[in-house]
């Protein structure tokens, strides 16, 4: 008994409030130094939109497809911006090779700060370390630069979208189209899992809670029937909702699962 309080006073004590902490920390530091801006979010968002709606898709149930997916692999969209617009191309180079010109200067610059035989060195160090941070933030600043360009060209159709046109390719394979925004979002998430993406599945999944209530139980009927895992997934953060509207769906759809 003694050892187990001794575990939970020291869980209590130094666990808990040091992840958040560095939680914190650490997310303020992605923010920092994401190569993608809110610019080139929104963009990239309102690009997806376009593409599943040309596909019949409703804005309300594209809203959840998870613009994540896209802003590992958009600068693989560089290649085919040079045939399309070749002055963009340009633009987006310069800034491109700019921002790696002055990551690549830093090690050698701090490497001969340290080295160096000059008096007042630790002056040296610290002066060095100071450009060697503002040349690293307009790095940062120009890659971001030049992620919107390639944002604003996907936005354009100046680029193509392989992952989500792959998506489309899947819900118009579906043996029946969708009817309600919901039965959408279900099939979003549906074409998600059957194309690899299951990170993205599930992310979509999660964001489904935040949607209309009546949209949320007929995605939740529509995985029912075509994705077991992400019904049962879904179904386990509308329990663990406090919301009163979440919790009245989960009340209707017990009651008619349990008529089935």
């Amino acid at each position: 008994m003694a050892d187990a309080e001794l575990i939970r006073v020291s869980e209590n004590k130094f666990r808990y409030p040091r992840p958040q902490f560095l939680h914190k920390r650490a997310y303020a530091l992605e923010s920092a130094t994401n190569p993608i801006s809110g610019t080139a979010h929104t963009l990239l968002h309102d690009a997806i939109s376009n593409i599943l709606g040309r596909a019949s898709v409703p804005g309300s149930a594209a809203q959840i497809f998870p613009v994540g997916l896209l802003t590992p692999s958009i600068r693989y969209a560089a290649a085919q911006l040079s045939v399309t617009a070749p002055s963009l191309y340009q633009d987006y180079d310069r800034l491109k090779s700019e921002g790696e010109l002055r990551v690549v200067i830093v090690p050698p610059l701090l490497a001969l700060a340290v080295v160096a035989p000059l008096n007042g060195k630790a002056w040296i160090i610290l002066a060095v370390l100071v450009a060697c941070a503002v040349l690293l933030v307009q790095s940062i600043s120009q890659q971001r630069a030049a992620n919107d360009i390639l944002a604003n060209a996907a936005y354009l159709d100046q680029v193509s979208l392989p992952t989500v046109q792959a998506v489309v390719e899947t819900l118009k394979s579906l043996s029946e189209s969708p009817t309600s925004n919901g039965e959408w979002m279900g099939a979003l998430v549906v074409a998600l899992e059957k194309r690899g993406f299951f990170d993205e599945a599930r992310a979509a999944v999660r964001m489904m809670v935040e949607r209309e209530v009546d949209d949320i139980e007929a995605a939740i009927f529509y995985l029912k029937e075509h994705d077991w895992h992400h019904f049962n997934s879904l179904l386990a953060l509308i329990k663990g909702s406090d919301s009163p509207a979440l919790q009245a769906v989960l009340e209707r759809i017990e009651i008619t699962l349990s008529l089935t």
